[in-house]
């Protein structure tokens, strides 16, 4: 392996180890439940998106989160037209429904993470392709760092 694919894994493994302290951050959880909320929020969001929308997505994720974004990937059962409900509470059953977690608030702080490292117009194009009540999660993570 040349030095150059070392040092772009070593690169990713960064840009992963930023995303996951940005969540711990702002949810002020463990590395686990930073982690959970990352992966649940990603796999809830690919599986309510049609495949190019994925795609485009998946290409601007760092090495190591794609690997996340795309384990375990049916496109063919894509995009799953689920609702907000249906969208907040796959993401909970990944916490076992822990009644101390806000779904929403997960999804939020994941949106929020993905807006400070992903080109604004990809994410523009991600949100026009959700329904507005899912979408709006992404407003509201906007808002989230303006305060």
């Amino acid at each position: 392996m040349t030095m150059t694919h070392v040092s772009s894994i070593e690169k990713s493994i960064h840009e992963f180890n930023v995303w996951i302290k940005d969540i711990k951050f702002e949810l002020k959880c463990s590395d686990h439940d930073a982690y959970t909320a990352l992966h649940s929020t990603l796999h809830s969001l690919r599986d309510r998106l049609p495949v190019e929308s994925v795609a485009h997505l998946g290409a601007q994720l760092p090495i190591i989160i794609k690997g996340v974004f795309y384990d375990k990937w049916s496109p063919k059962s894509t995009p799953e037209r689920v609702d907000k409900m249906t969208f907040t509470s796959r993401v909970h059953s990944h916490f076992n429904n822990d009644p101390s977690i806000n779904p929403e608030n997960v999804i939020q702080t994941v949106f929020f993470v993905m807006q400070k490292h992903i080109d604004k117009n990809e994410l523009d194009n991600v949100k026009a392709a959700l329904p507005p009540k899912i979408e709006n999660l992404f407003d509201l993570a906007a808002q989230k760092g303006s305060t």
